[in-house]
């Protein structure tokens, strides 16, 4: 039977049946469409990343659940309707204008020229309007015919990535600074500390044969150097045992109120013998009578380092000054010799363990520079600063603060 022979119920009856087919094929797509648009939609609206995609107009077109909440923390930010929709609109419409410029001329890089942005860092704000760094990345949208018809534009928060990478940069710097303080301190032991040691058994040895020949003026010779000697040694195996402490953390900082002029009259008392040697002139001007608050044995061993290199650099006859002043709610503390000074290539390096260094001073007087770290790392525990001024063959100053008290 063909088509003229069928009667006009058959063929309407096929034509409903073509439709019904029809029908169910085109429900069946719609649905199958449904389905992939929840899946997609499911997929960008769990991305913890901003998805959002503009039309060739610049105008977003769609937006994932974490692009509308940081949009919304963005709004806040800069004093708009944080409740406003940004479907629709263009930058322009939802943001600063320098912003908006910012953004129109990438985007019309991706959209107008096919161009793509990928992983450009930028400021942003998470959902609570917390300013984080953010990565972006914008690639052209293309239709079937191959024709840009927008952009995607995908964000993602590094600032957690960029913290964790500073932490591990930290840390190699620290590893690096206890690599330098290990070798330093080997230095120390090996070399520095023997140093002292092997004079004081090399002259003991010359003061017995002396002692054995009566020979009283090679006594004396031989004594003195042995106190020279022995006193550096001690003074060293302090600071290296107050240096080891300070880095293990076996020293307990103890701040409390101490008056500033009877600490430092105590320190120039030590020194007053040992300046006598060279004629030099300890003038201590620090002579009212102020509290300040520290801890008393860090800051007695910060004024022991530097007076003795202040006089271990001073010229014979020389003058060392102590003074302070107030600055805002600090004091600070300067001694100041009229030495040989310290040369500018060494100055950025002085308080440096991984450069530490030493000259001899001006009698051949031995050193190592450790206790120069010591002073930074005590005035460091205070949450304070000290510094150097020197001018080579002129002399050096060198200041500290710590806390006044107020009265």
């Amino acid at each position: 039977m063909n088509d003229q022979d069928k009667t006009r119920e058959e063929l309407l009856a096929e034509l409903s049946d073509m439709r019904h087919k029809y029908e169910k094929l085109v429900t069946r797509h719609k649905n199958d469409l449904k389905d992939t648009e929840i899946l997609i939609n499911t997929i960008i609206n769990n991305l913890p990343s901003s998805v959002f995609i503009k039309d060739n107009n610049f105008r977003k077109t769609l937006a994932n659940n974490a692009h509308l909440l940081r949009m919304k923390a963005h709004l806040k930010s800069i004093g708009l309707d944080s409740s406003v929709d940004i479907l629709g609109k263009t930058d322009f419409e939802v943001t600063t204008k320098k912003q908006s410029n910012e953004y129109y001329t990438d985007d019309y890089a991706v959209i107008k020229k096919g161009e793509k942005i990928i992983e450009k860092e930028e400021n942003g704000y998470d959902p609570d309007g917390k300013k984080i760094t953010i990565i972006i990345t914008k690639v052209p949208l293309y239709n079937h015919l191959g024709e840009i018809i927008g952009m995607v534009g995908i964000t993602t928060d590094i600032s957690e990535l960029r913290q964790k990478g500073d932490e591990i940069i930290n840390k190699n710097k620290q590893l690096l600074k206890l690599n330098a303080e290990k070798d330093k301190f080997f230095s120390i032991i090996a070399h520095d500390l023997k140093s002292p040691f092997n004079s004081i058994n090399g002259y003991s040895e010359l003061l017995m044969e002396s002692v054995a020949l009566n020979d009283l003026e090679n006594i004396k010779e031989y004594a003195e150097i042995i106190l020279k000697s022995s006193t550096r040694a001690v003074d060293l195996l302090m600071n290296l045992v107050n240096w080891a402490q300070s880095e293990t953390g076996r020293i307990k900082f103890t701040p409390k109120n101490f008056y500033l002029d009877e600490a430092v009259k105590d320190v120039v008392l030590l020194f007053e013998d040992i300046a006598g040697q060279k004629a030099l002139k300890i003038v201590n001007n620090i002579n009212d009578h102020r509290e300040v608050n520290g801890d008393l044995p860090m800051i007695s061993t910060v004024l022991r380092n530097l007076l003795s290199n202040a006089i271990k650099y001073s010229h014979p006859g020389g003058e060392i000054t102590i003074s302070s002043k107030h600055i805002q709610d600090d004091i600070q503390v300067s001694i100041a010799d009229c030495g040989v000074g310290i040369k500018k290539d060494q100055l950025k390096k002085l308080l440096r363990i991984d450069e530490a260094h030493s000259t001899n001073g001006t009698f051949n007087e031995k050193g190592t520079g450790l206790g120069l770290i010591l002073c930074k790392e005590f005035i460091e525990k205070h949450h304070k600063k000290i510094w150097v001024e020197s001018d080579e063959g002129k002399g050096s100053v060198f200041h500290f603060t710590i806390s006044s008290v107020l009265i």
